[in-house]
């Protein structure tokens, strides 16, 4: 089939081109200019619907023309592309062209119908290019109505896609993504859309399907009420649905003022779209030509607003390696696909196999005070900022967060957070407690926002004059840093490793185990643990300890175990491990009995595996367990009370199991990496 296509190079005619050559159809489309680059598989026939002869190599043997030329912008030029052009268009396709489709515009019922618009609506063209596409199809329609030319007019809604040249609904896009949008009057608004693919399957069912008649005119649109059209955008965006009305009739005011000042986001005419009450119908070339939409306007917007998208810089700033699996695997394993990630901290490298996607810098962040290394560290930091310029710079941990904070604020990155995951000074006395207080409100002070991992810490903080608009700081969802990866935590999957463990471990099916899994400082309850141990081991020998973390006492322990080393009988003290998951899989009760906890990501990640957790109560530990439905919680610091805690799982065994499944359940709940991941994904775009 011999297909000729006006305005070609367009946006809807370089689709329709792309959709004839895939067919095996011989195609040609009129260009004014032979500098304008070549559409592989068509033929290019230089032209100009102002000279008749010009056409006649376009139109020669054709057995459809689609005349989808047209200008949209110039009003003084319109009535001669668009109608003269029109008209030598005829006149040379006349004996020629045995179908021809006319593009035409549902613009030309006019700007304000008072019902749903069909074929059968009167037109009520206004402007200059609706009143000139309206005298085009008269043209058409005549020569179909003289015998002469068989055809079809097409008359599409507003058409969209990725490469639409036309901004207006970008710009929609981006006000919604930065909240700025709001509606116009009362609910009701219609937004009439169609996508451009759309579009080409109506055309070329224009052209090629058998007619049931001659002369026949088609709508093709779909349409949404504006606030589904708006969700749609804002789903897309993983922002806030906007809700903001404001009264049609100021606003009408303010664009009239506002038409005569040139780029002014607001005009008349963008009202006017906003608040469109009709919808246009498509019944006929549904029925008819069995036209079927098949891009629907959920896929078609989610694909224009992934376009707009580029990906937000994000930083995450850590002290230490070893927090890196602990505390930021789950994002890094799920973020990539919507922003550029960076990973920044002292030997964070060593994980960039793990994590093939992210980059990786090392930059030490000493955890000890050290003026002249930290300002170094300072220094490395802005200059990196300054050089990758990134959107937002995330930390956790206090020198992290002192230190990404100050780069952050000098550097003038957009977008600052910092993620409090317990306080030192919380502990600490007289001026330690203010130094490092003073510390925590730098860092608050400093940067756009600060998160907690708990709800309770956020009231703590709030209490002690750390907020955040006069406000508690936000929680994502319920708490934790980045949640539970549930198929990570799942026993089935670990249950050969965790019997080789156990094995290796001297674990047999009459032991009772109990679990340590933390840094072993004294902040961490690690000494208490131990003696608290050692008083249960006496009335029930079968129990053992797994004491799992790097030991940090700076000494103490050694100590403990030299000086008194029947303490340790059953204790199993392994180092710091990258496999936690195994160890807890062996484990019947997991024990915190820490002094300060930002959250306690180490009770959830058992929860998954259906351990119940024995831990302080204390600021963060309060939102990690459930106390007596999926743990236990002690005052801090209360061997006698931790003991007891303890024992109590070993007199009542119905007590681990129904703890240890609704442990679970308050998981999958609660707090899975996937929906901990949406809320971060979702505050990083609303900062942004």
């Amino acid at each position: 089939m011999i297909v000729a296509i006006t305005g070609g190079t367009g946006f809807i005619g370089r689709h329709l081109i792309t959709r004839h050559i895939a067919r095996g159809d011989e195609v040609r489309y009129l260009t004014r200019k032979a500098s304008v680059p070549a559409i592989e598989g068509a033929t290019a026939i230089i032209g100009d619907l102002g000279v008749v002869d010009s056409l006649r190599p376009l139109v020669q043997g054709a057995d459809v023309l689609y005349h989808c030329a047209a200008e949209l912008h110039n009003a003084e030029r319109m009535h001669d592309a668009n109608v003269s052009g029109t008209k030598n268009l005829l006149t040379a396709a006349q004996g020629e062209v045995k179908r021809w489709v006319q593009l035409s515009s549902t613009g030309v019922y006019g700007s304000k119908p008072v019902h749903d618009v069909n074929e059968d609506t009167p037109i009520n063209p206004v402007n200059a290019y609706e009143l000139s596409k309206a005298a085009a199809d008269e043209l058409v329609y005549q020569a179909m109505t003289e015998g002469w030319l068989q055809g079809v007019i097409l008359r599409p809604s507003n058409v969209y896609g990725v490469d639409m040249p036309n901004q207006s609904l970008f710009q929609l896009i981006n006000m919604i993504r930065r909240g700025w949008f709001f509606f116009i009057g009362e609910k009701g608004a219609i937004a009439n859309y169609i996508h451009v693919e759309n579009v080409v399957d109506a055309l070329i069912l224009c052209g090629t399907a058998t007619l049931p008649a001659n002369a026949r005119t088609y709508i093709v649109s779909d349409f949404r009420r504006l606030e589904d059209f708006v969700a749609i955008i804002a789903g897309a965006l993983t922002v806030h649905c906007p809700s903001k009305r404001m009264p049609e009739s100021f606003v009408r005011l303010i664009a009239r003022l506002a038409d005569y000042l040139p780029r002014f986001p607001l005009s008349s005419s963008r009202v006017n779209a906003l608040t469109y009450r009709y919808h246009y119908q498509t019944s006929k070339i549904e029925s008819e030509l069995g036209y079927q939409q098949q891009i629907s306007m959920e896929a078609g917007i989610s694909e224009l607003v992934r376009s707009t998208k580029q990906k937000l810089k994000v930083v995450r700033v850590v002290t230490a390696s070893y927090v890196v699996p602990w505390h930021l695997g789950n994002t890094l394993k799920r973020i990539d696909g919507d922003f550029e990630m960076c990973v920044v901290g002292q030997g964070v490298s060593s994980y960039q196999n793990d994590y093939p996607d992210i980059k990786w810098v090392d930059i030490d962040l000493n955890r000890k005070i050290n003026l002249l290394a930290d300002l170094a560290s300072l220094y490395r930091l802005c200059r990196f900022f300054l050089s990758y310029k990134p959107d937002i710079v995330h930390s956790i941990m206090p020198k992290a967060g002192l230190l990404t904070a100050l780069a952050g604020f000098l550097c003038r990155v957009p977008v600052r957070i910092h993620t409090f995951t317990g306080q030192i000074w919380a502990t600490k006395k007289s001026t330690a407690k203010l130094f490092f207080y003073a510390l925590d409100k730098i860092i608050a002070t400093l940067n756009t926002v600060c998160l907690t991992d708990s709800p309770s810490q956020s009231q703590y903080l709030y209490e002690h004059s750390i907020s955040y608009a006069g406000k508690p700081l936000p929680v994502l969802g319920d708490g934790s840093l980045s949640g539970v990866d549930l198929t990570r935590f799942d026993l089935a999957r670990l249950k050969q490793p965790a019997t080789q463990l156990a094995k290796e471990l001297g674990i047999s099916q009459k032991s009772f185990v109990f679990s340590f899994i933390a840094r072993k400082t004294r902040d961490k309850g690690a000494i208490d643990v131990i003696k608290a141990f050692a008083q249960v081991v006496k009335e029930y020998p079968q129990c053992l300890l797994l004491f799992v973390g790097p030991d940090e006492s700076e000494g103490e322990l050694e100590t403990l175990m030299t000086e008194t080393p029947e303490l340790f009988n059953n204790v199993r003290c392994i180092d710091k491990v990258d496999n936690h998951e195994l160890f807890l899989a062996v484990t019947d009760v997991l024990c915190l009995p820490s002094y300060r906890e930002g959250f306690g990501t180490i009770v959830i990640d058992a929860a998954a595996l259906g351990v119940p957790t024995i831990g302080s109560h204390i600021v963060g530990l309060v939102d990690a367990i459930d106390n007596n439905k999926t743990g236990v919680l002690f005052p801090a610091g209360n061997i006698n009370e931790l003991t007891l805690a303890m024992l109590s799982f070993l007199k009542y065994p119905a007590q681990l199991k129904s703890m240890g499944a609704a442990a679970r359940q308050r998981v999958e709940c609660c707090f899975s990496a996937d929906k901990l991941y949406a809320d971060l994904k979702r505050f990083y775009f609303d900062m942004s």
